[in-house]
C-alpha cells in the first residue's frame, strides 16, 4: 500500500473518536509503513504529516507486535498464598500479583484486562 493509498484508508475511517481503534488490518499495514520509514530515516514528525495522525499515535501504534496474538485464556490456580491479605490474589502469567481484592474487583479487574 502506497502512503497516498494508507492516507485515504486513514482518512476514510474519520470522524474518529478519542480512544477508538483502527481496524485490525489497516493497523498492521500501518505499523509495517512506521517501521519501514523509520529504518529508512524518516522522522515522527514527517511520518505525522504524511498521515495525517499525532506522533504519539504513531509511536504507540509502531511499537506494535507485527500480528497481535488474539486474547486467550489462562489456567487460574485458587490457593493460599504467604502474602494473603484477607482477599483474592490475581495472578498474572508474567508473575505479577494483585493482593487482597474482593469478588467485585476481581470480576471488574479481569473484565478490564479482557
Amino acid at each position: 500500500m502506497t502512503i497516498a493509498e494508507l492516507k485515504h484508508a486513514l482518512d476514510q475511517t474519520h470522524p474518529r473518536r478519542a480512544g477508538q481503534r483502527f481496524p485490525a488490518e489497516l493497523r498492521q499495514e500501518l505499523c509495517r509503513h512506521i517501521r519501514q520509514a523509520r529504518n529508512s530515516g524518516v522522522s515522527w514528525t514527517a511520518l505525522a504529516q504524511q498521515t495525517g495522525l499525532r506522533c504519539a499515535t504513531l509511536m504507540r501504534i509502531g511499537q506494535e507486535p507485527a500480528v497481535a496474538a488474539p486474547p486467550r485464556l489462562v489456567p487460574v490456580l485458587a490457593g493460599h498464598t504467604e502474602h494473603d491479605a484477607g482477599g483474592l490474589v490475581l495472578q498474572m502469567p508474567s508473575g505479577a500479583q494483585v493482593l487482597g481484592l474482593d469478588v467485585q474487583t476481581a470480576a471488574a479487574l479481569l473484565r478490564a484486562l479482557g
